[in-house]
């Protein structure tokens, strides 16, 4: 079981499974007010935090796509940039 997990942390893939009136709903002031979700945000960044790099990658795999492909971008244009010249 995932550190997430264990800390009682829900993962919401799409807005489709948000309803109106949950805590994904909120504004930031109304986090900052709301004591309970503000300890639950701090709950699941500390989750976050401990989870180590393959725990990552399975909960995040397309924001890790995302990443290797920006890094990858950017390593590649500067490549050409100093083929070019």
């Amino acid at each position: 079981m995932s550190k997430a997990n264990e800390a009682g942390i829900q993962h919401i893939d799409s807005n489709e499974d948000a309803q109106i009136g949950e805590k994904g709903q909120y504004g930031h002031t109304d986090v900052l007010r709301d004591e309970e979700l503000l300890n639950e945000a701090y709950r699941a960044e500390n989750a976050e935090h401990a989870m180590g790099l393959w725990e990552a990658v399975k909960t995040h795999p397309m924001a890790c796509m995302w990443a290797f492909l920006m890094a990858f971008t950017i390593v590649c244009c500067d490549e050409i940039v100093r083929l070019l010249d």
